[in-house]
């Protein structure tokens, strides 16, 4: 950086201190008078009557033109003053040598104490430091400015730069009005305004990130990235100054899930690797070389890390339960696993646990065992054997209603909504013989399922009805009819929607609301993923996609494995039962498939 060429003799003052009760200097002190040796502006100012020169540095490290002799005064002996900062030492000021180069940005202030030293460079006591005064002087305001303050009750001195420049202020200090120190001028480099914002970009210009999340694939990154700083106008600040002053640390909101490493020596260039599946955010620190001085945190881009697109693959768990999984939901706060085990990734277990991508969770037991779950997408409750409604909430089970009998419950609305309270309003459809078996929430709508029997060789139901309640009133969706038996001692095992469609299990409609897409399904249970079912039957030992009516297989399981529970989490179906391999692979009793 170049030298000042010229300086209005109005650029050139002595800035006055904060008053204290340690600030002891004469008013004669506050005053000084610009004059001209040779080319550089001096400031005259007077301690107690002592004439005091000082030169304005006009570039790094420059020495003064009038290079003090001994310190006037007795009183204080002052070999130097130690700079120091919120992170440590700056330096160390001498009368004969200049102290490094302090960087400071435009606008931002920096606040560094003093610590004066003796000859034998030993810090003085309390007692004569309360016989000090620091004086900052030889400020260019123009593109500095440099007053005193307190820090921790001791001496400190403010810097704010105005203009990028490098200028510089010497430091005096007086005991009982006589100057006992002098320092050489300090350098302050006064650099680029603080970034407001950034650019992710591959290194040939194309961007990287939108507002929207960023897929990253399991275990893939996506080739280096570059990353730009911008100023409030949004033009780049050159890497080059700006990486000088600066270096970039990178952070992730959820350290498990990825990893953000810088790329070769480029400071500005890194390269992002997902871990294991999950959603973060990805951020920029932009750190103060010298101080380790925090300057600001730049949010990158959201990563949703999914699984490796192609080719589709199954995932063992080798640590999963030691004892069949029934019953599978994925929640907010993971998937719960609920069977007869006793252990689980190797912590004991008994009958639930929760599994994350970071791995398994310990969750208390329900008091009572499981008959069922319900998940609405907020809150999860369970049916006890001893027919409780019990709620997660997040760290225990807490009881919410005593039913009854042991019956299934739906959440309805933020509500647990039992067989029995749908049971006192139902109006069976024409015909004898309809009992109510089971209830069902579609895309926050209410639905009764039930089922009749008549005399027919083997006494086996041949009818069931799927009714939703609108208003106060039950309107029938559909009857079924046909010769299989599904899964609740009727003909529709289960009813759920999934995209635009709603699935059910059982027979053929025979009757049927025209307004409704209902689309059969010859599977036990389903699980919904990207408006895609999936489907298992169990004992059968199979996870089926469902495309067009056909039912595609994607897996199978080993005799005599059986699979009992379906549900998807963070992009995966997810089977349970009691099985050791699924599709070759090894897997005890829980195996995860990634579309």
């Amino acid at each position: 950086m170049g030298r000042f060429v010229a300086l209005p003799t109005s650029a050139v003052r002595l800035l006055s201190r904060l008053p204290g009760q340690r600030n002891r200097v004469r008013s004669s002190l506050l005053r000084s008078t610009p004059i001209v040796v040779g080319a550089v502006s001096v400031n005259v100012g007077f301690c107690a009557g002592a004439l005091l020169l000082g030169a304005v540095g006009c570039g790094g490290g420059n020495t003064p033109t009038d290079a003090p002799g001994d310190p006037a005064g007795v009183g204080a002996s002052i070999g130097s003053i130690a700079l120091v900062d919120e992170v440590g030492d700056v330096g160390i000021v001498t009368p004969q040598v200049a102290a490094d180069p302090i960087l400071v940005f435009r606008d931002d202030p920096t606040r560094f104490a003093f610590r004066a030293l003796n000859s034998a460079d030993e810090p003085l006591s309390e007692e004569e430091m309360d016989g000090l005064d620091f004086v900052p002087r030889d400020v260019i305001e123009e593109y500095l400015s440099v007053s005193m303050d307190t820090a921790d009750g001791g001496q400190a001195i403010r810097c704010v730069g105005h203009s990028l420049a490098l200028v510089s202020f010497r430091v005096e200090v007086c005991d009982e009005d006589q100057v006992v120190f002098r320092s050489a001028p300090i350098p302050i480099q006064v650099e680029a305004p603080l970034p407001q914002s950034q650019v992710v970009q591959y290194p040939d210009g194309r961007p990287f990130a939108t507002n929207d999340a960023v897929q990253l694939e399991l275990g893939e990154d996506p080739g280096p990235l570059r990353l730009r700083f911008l100023d409030a106008e949004g033009t780049p600040i050159n890497s080059d100054r700006l990486g000088r002053l600066a270096s970039v640390e990178y952070a992730t909101s959820t350290e498990s899930v990825i990893e953000v490493s810088p790329d070769g020596d480029d400071s500005f260039g890194f390269r992002a690797v997902a871990h294991s599946l999950g959603q973060t955010d990805v951020i920029a620190r932009l750190v103060h070389r010298r101080t380790g001085r925090l300057l600001g945190e730049f949010p990158l881009f959201q990563a949703q890390v999914v699984p490796v697109a192609t080719p589709p693959q199954w995932h063992g768990f080798q640590d999963g339960p030691n004892g069949k999984v029934e019953r599978l939901v994925g929640t907010a706060d993971g998937l719960v696993v609920q069977g007869q085990f006793t252990s689980v990734g190797g912590m004991d277990a008994d009958g639930l646990a929760l599994w994350t991508p970071d791995g398994w969770r310990e969750m208390p037991d329900v008091p009572g065992g499981v008959e069922s779950f319900a998940y609405d997408g907020d809150k999860l409750i369970a049916v006890t054997g001893t027919a409780e409604v019990v709620e997660w909430t997040g760290s225990d089970w807490i009881n919410i209603r005593v039913l009854p009998q042991v019956e299934p419950v739906v959440l309805f609305r933020g509500a647990p909504i039992s067989l029995s309270d749908v049971e006192a309003t139902w109006l069976a459809p024409e015909g004898p013989r309809w009992r109510l078996i089971d209830l069902a929430v579609v895309e926050n709508r209410l639905f009764a399922i039930s089922t009749r029997t008549m005399s027919y060789p083997g006494g086996s139901p041949i009818d069931g009805a799927l009714q939703e309640l609108v208003g106060d009133a039950w309107h029938t969706v559909a009857v079924i009819g046909g010769d299989f038996q599904g899964r609740w001692d009727g003909m529709i095992g289960f009813v759920q929607g999934c995209g635009e469609s709603v699935y059910f299990s059982g027979g053929t409609p025979n009757e049927q609301d025209d307004t409704w897409d209902l689309i059969r399904t010859s599977g036990q249970q389903m699980a919904c993923l990207d408006g895609s079912p999936y489907v298992i039957f169990e004992y059968y030992g199979g996870l089926y996609q469902l495309v067009d009516g056909v039912h595609v297989p994607l897996g199978s399981v080993a005799h005599p494995s059986q699979i009992l529970a379906v549900a998807t989490y963070e992009g995966n179906v997810f089977i349970g039962g009691e099985f050791s391999e699924v599709d070759g692979i090894p897997s005890q009793n829980l195996a995860s498939y990634s579309p």
